[in-house]
């Protein structure tokens, strides 16, 4: 746990009922960590240490089932979203790594649903709006926060503007994809009528592809967006990239 521990959790979001739990496993390690080898020593290393969070779109797709006032939830949405982060700071996280919410609408799963829905192809628009406005609003709370919160730190990557990046500009130098809307791994239309599973029928090429699932990028996506989020300019990281957050002496 000295090197780095991994709360991620599939289906996880900012509501209370996928939220919470996340906190609450952080909270028992600084705890048990404190008890092997002390106060001093481990807020040091908390101070130290760089805290990736990105969460937001699981929240998304549950609003967009049944929407209703898109201001109030994307207010709704950030106020919690402060409240974690200052619960972390509480817990001793200085450094924070925030990935913003990508263009949902484009994912393989809603391709779909905007098909079986309007018949029609392409984005499903009404995600990508809510993925787009979330930004700004992200954005300007961590300002705020840091603001507020002595010796915070934080880079924010606009993840909406890395994938709409790609999606305008697949073939460049630095990579080559074939496949911008169907999954790699899955059935039907856009491979996600079918799940990706033991059965389920896999492309040739995947790192030709921007999704490996219905809902997930690729490892050739990922490793994109790592090095742009490490090293990035301020183009898609603001204020600073994680390099240099990570250089930071507070």
């Amino acid at each position: 746990m000295y090197r780095g521990i991994n709360f991620a959790s599939g289906g996880s979001g900012l509501s209370d009922g996928t939220g919470r739990a996340l906190l609450r496993y952080f909270s028992g390690v600084v705890k048990h960590m404190t008890q092997l080898s002390g106060a001093n020593k481990t807020a040091s290393l908390l101070r130290k240490s760089i805290f990736v969070v990105s969460v937001g779109s699981n929240d998304m797709f549950e609003y967009s089932a049944s929407r209703g006032d898109d201001y109030a939830f994307l207010t709704g949405l950030v106020t919690t979203y402060k409240r974690y982060i200052t619960a972390l700071y509480e817990m001793g996280a200085r450094k924070l790594s925030v990935v913003s919410i990508p263009p949902l609408g484009c994912l393989p799963s809603q391709r779909l649903r905007r098909l079986q829905q309007l018949g029609t192809q392409g984005c499903f628009d009404p995600l990508n709006d809510l993925s787009l406005r979330s930004y700004p609003m992200l954005a300007a709370m961590l300002e705020e926060l840091a603001r507020e919160l002595p010796g915070m730190a934080y880079s924010l990557a606009d993840a909406y503007a890395m994938v709409a990046f790609v999606l305008d500009n697949p073939r460049t130098q630095a990579w080559s994809f074939t496949e911008l809307e169907a999954a790699c791994c899955g059935g039907g239309p856009f491979g996600a009528a079918y799940p990706c599973n033991q059965t389920a029928p896999v492309c040739g090429d995947r790192d030709g592809h921007l999704f490996w699932d219905a809902n997930h990028p690729t490892q050739a996506v990922s490793l994109i967006a790592a090095q742009t989020i490490f090293a990035g300019n301020g183009t898609f990281v603001n204020p600073i990239n994680v390099r240099d957050l990570a250089l930071l002496v507070l």
